[in-house]
């Protein structure tokens, strides 16, 4: 049984490196999905969502001493909505890393989505 978390990804964590490196940085996608990892070890090593859905949007992160905030919204009439609906179960915020994108947020509600 996986329980919910929240967590930074490696590809998440070299980012934050290259922040530190006076790199920039940049949200370019937040998305929402039905899935959840087998395991609790498999969390850090997702790229991708297990079952993506829809966009969503979010609020600008705004730092708080050593925390960001931001809320993830997800609206079911936002482009052109859905066909069919889903239990929302899993979201990841995505960053250029250069040319490349990649997901350095991932949360999952576990067992209760």
């Amino acid at each position: 049984m996986l329980k919910d978390g929240f967590y930074v990804t490696n590809r998440g964590r070299t980012l934050i490196a290259g922040l530190m490196a006076g790199d920039t940085f940049a949200i370019s996608k937040v998305m929402v999905g039905s899935g959840r990892p087998e395991t609790l070890t498999a969390l850090a090593e997702l790229t991708d969502l297990v079952s993506p859905v829809a966009a969503a949007t979010s609020t600008k992160p705004l730092r708080k001493g050593d925390t960001v905030e931001m809320i993830i919204e997800y609206r079911s009439d936002l482009n052109g909505g859905l066909e069919t609906g889903f239990w929302l179960n899993e979201f990841a915020v995505y960053a250029m890393d250069g040319d490349t994108e990649v997901m350095i947020y991932y949360g999952c509600l576990g067992d209760y989505p």
